[in-house]
């Protein structure tokens, strides 16, 4: 039963962590949680949701859990690729504060949610090659204490709510293969999570 108690993964002051094909669900708090300056962080082909067991806390991912962290300042890079929110997730897809984050190429259908990213103080977001899907307001802007939130190349199909940026945000120092997106709904629905059996 949900209580609002324990994120499901929490990665607190750690460094170079890659998460890659999980089933994340039905986390009391969140899903998955980057704080306490966590830098250099991957996760990539999870997938999130909850179930009826999750009643009250539905709300997937924080990167940096506080607007007063200003130590968090120059931390919390982290890449979001290949993953996929599924049902009930009604939020945080993820809610940044201070980190430069990469949401490249996933795949969000959370049908009913509230929002899917929300840009907190000081985000740097780069949001791109996405699939927005039947869901709510997709990119939040509406702290307005981001330093920005550059949107490219995305997919927005039945959307309702916001799907612009504002500013350009930083460029990634690394490539990452980009998925076509007349392909990755398909690919993603097969791939992400704990898919991996041998």
């Amino acid at each position: 039963i949900d209580v609002n108690g324990s994120d499901c993964i929490t990665i607190d002051n750690s460094t170079n962590i890659w998460l890659d094909h999980l089933d994340v669900y039905d986390g009391q708090d969140g899903n998955v949680d980057i704080v306490n300056g966590s830098n250099y962080i991957t996760v990539s082909w999870c997938k999130f949701y909850y179930t009826s067991a999750s009643v009250n806390h539905k709300l997937s991912s924080l990167i940096g859990n506080s607007d007063e962290k200003i130590s968090d300042r120059g931390k919390l890079k982290t890449t979001l690729i290949y993953n996929w929110w599924v049902e009930e997730v009604e939020s945080r897809m993820p809610r940044v504060r201070f980190g430069q984050v990469h949401v490249v190429n996933n795949l969000y259908t959370s049908t009913g949610n509230d929002y899917c990213i929300l840009a907190g103080t000081e985000a740097d977001l780069r949001v791109e090659y996405n699939i927005f899907k039947n869901v709510n307001e997709p990119i939040d802007l509406s702290k307005n204490t981001f330093t920005a939130v550059e949107v490219l190349g995305n997919r927005f199909i039945n959307v309702k709510g916001n799907i612009s940026g504002n500013g350009k945000a930083f460029i990634p120092p690394y490539k990452v293969e980009i998925i076509p997106l007349d392909y990755l709904e398909e690919i993603i629905q097969k791939h992400a999570g704990a898919t991996i059996s041998d």
